[in-house]
């Protein structure tokens, strides 16, 4: 038996293609850049690809499209507020894409998938005193999820960063 994946701020698929070569089968992808998003369609042409704000989708056009059709959902929220790289933004709420993790709450609140999976860069743990973190493990407990949180390093998994 193959899993549905729906793979949110998918930009080109780094994410699809691990669950694509886990078996699972990708049926959409949602991301705010066309090129990345042609590049998706193109490596994983058999499902829903949106091109736009993800906030745009409401709720009752993501459960007309994906309720009862979607096993787990992926994604990796936009990190540039997060991120070390960015030494200059102090406050998380300075930027309206460090927002987009609650496009992610969102999509798993409504379809309840078996699993999710949320990638970012580890500052998300900690900006603003864990935030993030502390928002989604209550949202997720709330919603019966057992979430484990890590911090991976993606060349012990044979991925050159």
């Amino acid at each position: 038996m193959s899993y549905s994946v729906l793979d949110l701020f998918c930009g080109a698929g780094g994410l699809s293609l691990g669950f694509k070569m886990a078996d699972f089968d990708i049926v959409g992808g949602i991301d705010f850049d066309q090129e990345a998003l042609d590049t998706h369609k193109l490596n994983f042409n058999d499902g829903f690809n949106y091109c736009g704000d993800i906030t745009d989708l409401d709720d009752e056009f993501v459960l007309e499209n994906f309720d009862g059709k979607v096993d787990v959902i992926i994604g990796g929220p936009p990190c540039q507020g997060f991120s070390v790289a960015n030494m200059q933004q102090k406050d998380i709420e300075c930027d309206d894409r460090n927002k987009l993790f609650y496009e992610f709450i969102r999509f798993v609140k409504l379809l309840k998938p078996k699993a999710f999976v949320m990638e970012n860069v580890p500052q998300i743990l900690t900006k603003d005193k864990g935030h993030v973190k502390e928002v989604m493990m209550d949202v997720m407990d709330e919603l019966g999820y057992n979430v484990n949180v890590k911090v991976l390093l993606a060349s012990d998994y044979g991925v050159p960063q």
